[in-house]
C-alpha cells in the first residue's frame, strides 16, 4: 500500500527528534551551550532529512551523508573548539540517534503500529500538526517535571569560566562545572576547593605554590588531593575576593568537564 508522506510533517517531526536528541546528548557530555543553538542544530537536522528524496540514496550514500550532517548539528549546536571533541559529540548523537531508530523498528516490528514509517532510513509519523504540538508540549511538560524532581539529587551543570592568577605574569582560563556534590574545602582555611585535571594547570608545579593536602571523602573511601591558592581567582570574568584552593586532581573528570566546583562558589560571584 502506498503511503502519502508530507513534507511539512515530515520536517517538524524531524526537528522534534533531532532537538531530544540533542538535549540528551548535551546532558549525557556535559556541553555548555544555548537554547537557540539547539534549536538551530535542530532545524539543520530536520531540513536534512530532505535528502532522502535524491535519486541516487542508497545505504552506504545514508551512512555517509548522516554522519557528515551529524556533525554540521553538532557544530551548529554545540560550536567547534577540538576536533577531538567534534567526533566524540558526533559519535554520541550519532550513537543516540541509531539506538532511538532502533527501538522504532523493533516497535513497528512488534505491534506495528499505524501511522509509522520508515522511508530511505528515515522516520516518518502521519500524526496531525496539533497532535505533534500536542505531543511537543506533554513530553517538554514531563521533562520539566523530571528536571524539578531530580535537581537536589543530580549535579548541576552550569558552566563556569574560571581564571586564575599563578603568579602575576601566569594566568590559565578554564572551564569548570558547578556540581552539587563538589564540597571540597582546605581544611586549615575552610576555603572552598575547585577540583581541576591536572593536565589543564600547563606549567610545572612546584614548592613556591605552597601546596597543601586536602583531604577527599567519596563513597568507595577516602583519598587526598594536592591543592594549592592561587594569587587571584575569577569566575565569569568576577574577582572571587575572599578567594579559593585549587585540587589537582591525578584521574580524569566524567565527560567532557574537566573542573568542579561548588555552588558555594558559583553562587559568590553572583
Amino acid at each position: 500500500m502506498l503511503q502519502t508522506i508530507y513534507l511539512d510533517t515530515l520536517i517538524c517531526v524531524n526537528i522534534f527528534i533531532d532537538y531530544l536528541i540533542l538535549k540528551v546528548t548535551q546532558k549525557t557530555l556535559h556541553i555548555n551551550t544555548t537554547e537557540t543553538r539547539i534549536i538551530s542544530g535542530a532545524i539543520v537536522g530536520g531540513a536534512s532529512v530532505l535528502i532522502v528524496f535524491i535519486p541516487i540514496y542508497n545505504c552506504i550514500f545514508s551512512y555517509v551523508f548522516k554522519f557528515i550532517s551529524s556533525a554540521i548539528i553538532i557544530i551548529t549546536s554545540f560550536g567547534y573548539s577540538t576536533f577531538k571533541k567534534l567526533i566524540i559529540r558526533t559519535l554520541t548523537y550519532f550513537g543516540i540517534s541509531m539506538v532511538i531508530f532502533a527501538l522504532v523498528i523493533l516497535i513497528e516490528l512488534v505491534i506495528n503500529p499505524i501511522g509509522v514509517v520508515i522511508y530511505n532510513d528515515t522516520l516518518y509519523f502521519d500524526i496531525s500538526p496539533a497532535l505533534l504540538i500536542i505531543c511537543t508540549l506533554i513530553t517538554y511538560l514531563i521533562l520539566s517535571i523530571y528536571r524539578k524532581i531530580n535537581s537536589k539529587h543530580t549535579i548541576s551543570r552550569t558552566i563556569r569560566s574560571v581564571t586564575i592568577y599563578i603568579k602575576k605574569d601566569k594566568k590559565i582560563t578554564f572551564e569548570s562545572a558547578v556540581d552539587t556534590g563538589c564540597n571540597l574545602k582546605e581544611p586549615f582555611s575552610g576555603l572552598p576547593v575547585i577540583v581541576v585535571e591536572k593536565e589543564i594547570l600547563n606549567y610545572e608545579i612546584t614548592e613556591d605554590n605552597n601546596m597543601r593536602v586536602i583531604p577527599v571523602n567519596t563513597l568507595i573511601g577516602s583519598d587526598i588531593i594536592m591543592g594549592f591558592r592561587p594569587e587571584k581567582v575569577y569566575i565569569d570574568n568576577t574577582e572571587l575576593k575572599k578567594g579559593c584552593y585549587i585540587g589537582i586532581s591525578e584521574n580524569k573528570l566524567k565527560g567532557e568537564v574537566k573542573s568542579l566546583m561548588s555552588v558555594e562558589l558559583s553562587e559568590a560571584v553572583l
